[in-house]
Parts: structure tokens; sequence; C-alpha cells
């Protein structure tokens, strides 16, 4: 895959998640897909011959972003960003593809837009704080030589922060409006304006809240 795509020129790298890529399973640590980000994700698309996940397919719909292909005979998803989507700020998607770096046969961010971008991805685009991205942020920021004491959401969010206004970067709402977006928890001036996006966002919100709430209680009645 990664052959083809390098073949054609297009300009894209891995977002996280590749260490173990190469390896015969790379469905690691409950990640079970490869997060990419291009200019162009549907040429990605037509050079790979992925397919779009549906319903039919494994359990989600078809939606411009999430897409499979057979590799040894199983599915491998891939979630394609691309270059203005919002899911980072577009100067600091187009900044990731400039400094991008080489790893064995593909491409992946630089050490310093890995670790904050997964700062923002583990904290603002989950619903909670793993302690497996805790544990993989402290382990980041000392190989950077940041001295963090404690490694909570307040500390990684204020490195963050710190990061984006020296860079000129903002927080957006992604394009792909299931991607959870916690900006309570930043600095509301550095969050791009666009109640179009926040809406729909909203809305999914309540949606998952309300079904993640309805789980609950049927298994309450049910235990």
């Amino acid at each position: 895959m990664f052959s083809v795509i390098g073949k054609a020129g297009v300009q894209y790298l891995v977002l996280r998640n590749f260490d173990n890529l190469l390896e015969p399973e790379v469905y690691v640590d409950g990640h079970g897909d490869i997060d990419m980000l291009c200019y162009d994700s549907q040429q990605i698309v037509n050079l790979i011959n992925a397919q779009p996940l549906t319903q039919d397919k494994m359990g989600m719909r078809g939606d411009g972003v999430h897409y499979f292909i057979e590799v040894g005979g199983k599915p491998v998803k891939l979630d394609l960003r691309y270059l203005g989507d919002g899911y980072y700020c577009t100067q600091w998607e187009q900044d990731m593809l400039d400094r991008r770096v080489a790893r064995d046969c593909y491409f992946v961010l630089n050490e310093v837009d890995y670790f904050y971008s997964l700062i923002y991805h583990a904290i603002l685009q989950k619903r909670s704080f793993s302690n497996e991205y805790r544990s993989r942020l402290l382990q980041m920021s000392k190989q950077l030589g940041l001295y963090v004491d404690d490694p909570s959401e307040k500390v990684f969010i204020n490195l963050l922060q710190i990061y984006m206004r020296n860079k000129g970067y903002r927080f957006s709402y992604s394009q792909d409006y299931l991607v959870p977006n916690r900006f309570h928890l930043v600095d509301r001036r550095l969050v791009e304006r666009n109640n179009a996006l926040q809406w729909k966002h909203f809305l999914s919100d309540t949606k998952v809240n309300a079904i993640e709430c309805l789980v609950k209680v049927k298994h309450f009645f049910t235990r």
C-alpha cells in the first residue's frame, strides 16, 4: 500500500500508532486502524482501491473518512484525514505534512508534532484521558527534554496551548462531527469559530450521551 502511494508521489503521513505497523498483526493495544493525514483522501482511496466502511461491512457508515483494505486476507481499517478537514487546524496540518519524516517505507510526524498532536488527540478528541495515553505522553515529554511532574490533563493542555500560541495554531471543529471536541478544557480564544460545525458536534455528542445513558439504564434493570 505505502509503495503504491509513494510511487504516485502523494504526500501523506501516518499520524500515530505506527511502531508496529509492519508487524504481521497491525492491531496493537486496541488501536484497530491506521490513521493517516494527506492532501487529498480521495486520491489515496483511488490509488489503493480502499473501500468505505458501511453498516454491511464492519458496522460503520461510509462517511468519506473511514475505509478498509484487505491485507493478508484480513480487513485493515484506515482513517483518512485530509488538509482542511478541521481534524487539526489547516496551518498545522500543512506544517505536519511539510515536516514529515521517513520511517521504514512510510512517512510519520516528526517528534515535536507527534507529541503535541497526541496531546490534542488523547485529551480533546477522546471522551476521557486514558492511562495508556497518559503514560505514553509522559515518556515522550522526557524524550523531548520537557519536565512534567504531574501528568494531568491540565498540565498537558497547558503545554499544548503554549505550543499552539507560539505557532499561531488554533483549535478547530472537525468536519467529522463524530470526533469529540472537548474545547471546554482550553482557552476559548484559541478556538476557531464555526457555528454550523459546533452545532453538529453538539447534536452528535447529545446523541452519544443519550445512548450511553440508555445502555446504563438497560444494564441496571437486567443485571
